[in-house]
């Protein structure tokens, strides 16, 4: 399965099995996460930004040749390239703008491959040749697979690799972690990192070919024995790398300045993780006040998201309402998600606040009902809106919540899949229903829903925004959308004869005119207007 999702603006793509998940983004082809039986087990950043900050290459493709050339030159075809030093005299990893700081195009092939692609000119980085990449990440079980294909316009040389660093016991440091290599050589190099040219036979700690714990930093290379090249182990968690690479690189995380720990995520030791998933149906037996407690705690945690895709069979004990939504296609354009998928991102998506980030867990419950498929194949959901906010009322009552807080999430719920207005009028009276705290939340749920949908469809950011924007115009200028605000009341309905209900119906439809700008909010006016014969 491959869901495709916004990563602060950059393109996600996570290839899922029943074992096992990777993200890659399209910023240096990067994988942000690779998730083992609900472990990731690669050193992660948090967002886009920490990836273009950092100088580790955490995740990212390499290239256009990993590692060091010294003094940034090579022999080709007889004569000498010059290529950036970027490393005091020497180049690394593709120079300062190399593959990693590069957007790659995605296309899906299959269900559980996506080839990234990247076009380099011609000198780019002193390189010879316009370079066409293509690297191929690709899920089968518990195994991962990634293909590398390079075409250049030129002779030229192309050694390109993936950075990722893997931390298997989710532990500051991988020295005690079990590794197997199978090289009999390892690679020296001089003070600056350079191979010295020598081939070592692997004696000693670089004697990797029976498996033992690592007891030192290592930054070398390994000349490879053949494609069976390494196998770790750490914390119950078994890594077996395949290549047909002559060599790879071992580097034990000296330099990361803590960044190995705890992955940068939020992680569950394993055991504890399949006892939660064994014993889950316990759950039902804890008081409904506790249980809206720690869902609260959870859905405003920064990982609900990724939590929330991972376990929903564990969350569906006490909702079972959202188990109909795992796996339901949405056969819709607008939609890149299944419908729980998309529910997972929208919690994500929306500000930590518990009214909101409940509203986003509840808002599409309806949706399984409501489904039907034209003739074209496109899947609507029309008036998913009812049964959604139905549900959402009986499980704030089942839990629990006060009532305040209730009735605003179901309240926005309910309204969710309403446009946000656009006019001046619209807006009045959208404030006057929903208040404005109320209206902010529905344009904050607008928002988040907006961006757990299909990448193409996320212009309507800016309809919100001119919504937002209109609202605080009027609000400025103390425009008036309530009784309240109203230059007259009751006692001025009285005083022109009115009695009982009839007061009220005056006040509504003169605040009414008000709001559809048929009078201004000014006394005199509201009077005349009210003295004026019906027709």
């Amino acid at each position: 399965m491959i869901q495709l999702s916004d990563f602060y603006g950059y393109s996600m793509y996570t290839i899922s099995s029943d074992t096992l998940s990777v993200s890659v983004m399209s910023l240096g082809a990067t994988v942000t996460r690779l998730v083992y039986q609900g472990r990731n087990v690669v050193v992660s950043l948090k967002t886009p930004d920490d990836y273009l900050q950092d100088t580790s290459y955490l995740g990212a493709i390499v290239g256009r040749y990993a590692n060091r050339i010294a003094g940034g030159r090579f022999p080709l075809n007889g004569k000498t390239v010059q290529v950036e030093q970027n490393e005091g005299r020497n180049h690394l990893h593709g120079g300062s703008v190399g593959f990693h700081k590069r957007i790659w195009a995605a296309e899906c092939l299959g269900e559980q491959a996506v080839r990234f692609t990247l076009h380099t000119p011609d000198g780019d980085a002193g390189y010879p040749g316009e370079l066409t990449m293509h690297v191929t990440y690709r899920v089968e079980g518990s195994r991962l697979f990634l293909d590398f294909e390079g075409i250049s316009t030129k002779d030229t040389i192309l050694a390109p690799t993936t950075h990722m660093y893997f931390n298997l016991g989710g532990t500051e440091s991988i020295l005690g972690t079990t590794l197997q290599i199978n090289a009999s050589r390892w690679i020296p190099v001089d003070g600056e990192l350079i191979p010295t040219g020598e081939l070592c036979p692997a004696e000693g700690p670089f004697d990797f070919r029976t498996p033992h714990t690592i007891a030192q930093n290592f930054d070398h290379g390994f000349v490879l024995d053949g494609p069976d090249a390494l196998v770790a182990e750490d914390g119950g968690v078994r890594l077996s790398l395949h290549t047909d690479y002559p060599a790879l690189q071992l580097y034990t995380g000296e330099f990361l300045s803590g960044k190995l720990h705890p992955n940068q995520g939020f992680a569950i030791e394993p055991e504890t993780h399949r006892a939660l998933r064994t014993q889950c149906g316990d759950l039902r037996y804890v008081a409904a006040e506790r249980v809206q407690e720690e869902l609260t705690k959870l859905l405003c945690g920064q990982d609900a998201g990724r939590v929330l895709e991972e376990d929903p069979q564990v969350l569906g004990v006490v909702l079972p309402e959202i188990l109909p939504c795992v796996g339901f296609d949405q056969h819709n354009r607008h939609h890149c998600y299944d419908v729980w998928g998309h529910t997972a991102h929208a919690v994500a998506a929306a500000p930590p606040d518990p009214v909101l980030r409940w509203t986003m867990l509840l808002h599409d419950l309806g949706k399984p009902q409501c489904f039907t498929l034209d003739e074209q194949g496109v899947g609507h959901f029309h008036g998913h809106h009812r049964p959604s906010a139905e549900m959402a009322e009986e499980i704030c009552r089942r839990l629990r919540f006060d009532k305040a807080t209730a009735q605003r999430i179901c309240l926005l719920v309910r309204y969710h899949d309403r446009p946000i207005p656009l006019t001046e009028r619209a807006i009045r009276r959208a404030m006057n229903q929903l208040g404005v705290d109320g209206l902010r939340q529905l344009c904050a749920v607008k928002r988040s829903d907006n961006l757990a949908q299909h990448p193409d469809y996320r212009g309507r950011q800016q309809e919100i925004d001119r919504g937002e924007a209109i609202m605080e115009e009027l609000l400025a200028k103390d425009a008036c959308f309530s009784l309240k605000q109203l230059a007259v009341n009751g006692q001025d309905m009285m005083a022109l004869g009115l009695q009982g209900p009839a007061i009220g119906k005056m006040l509504q439809a003169l605040l009414d005119a008000v709001m559809d700008g048929v009078v201004e909010n000014e006394r005199n006016a509201l009077l005349s207007l009210a003295q004026t014969p019906k027709n």
